[in-house]
């Protein structure tokens, strides 16, 4: 009995190297992003020379352009004051960042920054970019 190979049939280029490649970026992607919540305003952070680390400890106080303040899920100033007493209270004394907007004025910021270290707040870091 005699065989006779069979014809190869052609379907075109094998897609399971791209399938692979096009994984590995999708893995590659996720494991390379920072996840967190989103800022709760659209903040243009004041503008400064000096530069240092941002944290990425949950203790920010955000300001908007209109002077609404959050801090984690509180808003206003009543509560957010409330929460850093709170967390104060736990013994925590990581730096307090403050990432507030540039148009909110600076005389408002300080006063702000005044009330929280009357709470009990050592350290205050007012989060900038860097001048152009």
């Amino acid at each position: 009995m005699k065989l006779e190979p069979r014809a190869k049939s052609h379907y075109g280029e094998p897609i399971v190297p791209l399938i692979n490649v096009v994984f590995l970026l999708l893995i590659f992607l996720m494991l390379s992003s920072k996840t967190g919540q989103p800022d709760p305003f659209v903040i243009e952070p004041v503008r400064a020379s000096s530069e240092g680390e941002i944290s990425n400890e949950p203790h920010i106080l955000y300001v908007s352009r209109d002077l609404e303040i959050a801090y984690g899920t509180a808003r206003g100033e009543a509560d957010v004051l409330g929460a850093i007493a709170a967390r104060l209270g736990d013994g925590i004394q990581d730096p307090l960042e403050v990432k507030a907007d540039g148009a909110a004025g600076t005389v408002k910021i300080l006063a702000l920054i005044r009330k929280i270290k009357a709470q009990g707040v050592r350290s205050v870091v007012l989060v900038t970019q860097r001048r152009q």
